[in-house]
């Protein structure tokens, strides 16, 4: 799963929206709406409009592709990084914290990933 995905199915959960709800406040298609719950790749004004919505960064969601890789598994090692992650998501859908809280988790699991990284070389 990736940030925009997760981040979506939540606040669309928490709010009790469908796609087509979603695609109405965002001006995109419904369709549009259920490949970023799933997972699929969007063209660059999708991908800045449900950001938009959501109110998140861009640029988190975008991401460097290896450090998500390397991220994804450590979501898989580490359940309960993923339950804290879920949960900040849940907060900052809610309006419980503001999405620099999310661009700080994310910056600090890159930086520990790139100290790992250099620890083992």
């Amino acid at each position: 799963m990736n940030l925009l995905q997760v981040m979506l199915t939540e606040y669309m959960k928490e709010h009790k929206l469908s796609t087509r709800d979603v695609a109405r406040l965002t001006n995109v298609s419904h369709t549009t709406v259920a490949r970023a719950m799933n997972g699929h790749s969007l063209n660059i004004r999708s991908l800045l409009a449900l950001c938009k919505f959501l109110n998140i960064n861009p640029n988190v969601v975008i991401g460097d592709a290896n450090n998500i890789s390397v991220l994804e598994g450590y979501l898989e090692q580490y359940p309960q990084l993923k339950e804290v992650l879920i949960e900040a998501v849940r907060r900052l859908a809610d309006g419980k914290i503001s999405p620099s809280v999310i661009e700080d988790i994310v910056a600090y699991i890159k930086y520990r990933i790139n100290f790992s990284n250099i620890e083992r070389t």
